[in-house]
């Protein structure tokens, strides 16, 4: 991104107050672009973990269809009459 240029008039009135709000411009952007790069990096993150639980999510539901299909299960008393 290229910084506009003030015209030398108002270099030469405004000189190191200019300077000053130049450096205080350029230091909000490299905040704003370090706060963008971080929450793409949470977001990064987010996305991965998401696709992590659909993953187990998605082998616990075969582990129990899988279970459900070639289990059989009885319920018996203390005496063991089914």
């Amino acid at each position: 991104m290229s910084n506009p240029q003030a015209s030398w008039i108002a270099r030469l009135f405004a000189g190191r107050e200019l300077q000053e709000s130049a450096s205080v411009v350029q230091q909000l952007q490299a905040a704003q672009a370090e706060q963008a790069r971080a929450l793409a990096e949470v977001e990064v993150r987010n996305a991965a973990l998401q696709a992590q639980l659909n993953e187990v999510q998605a082998e616990l539901q075969v582990r129990t269809d899988i279970m459900n299909v070639t289990s059989i299960v009885s319920e018996a008393d203390k005496k063991g009459d089914i």
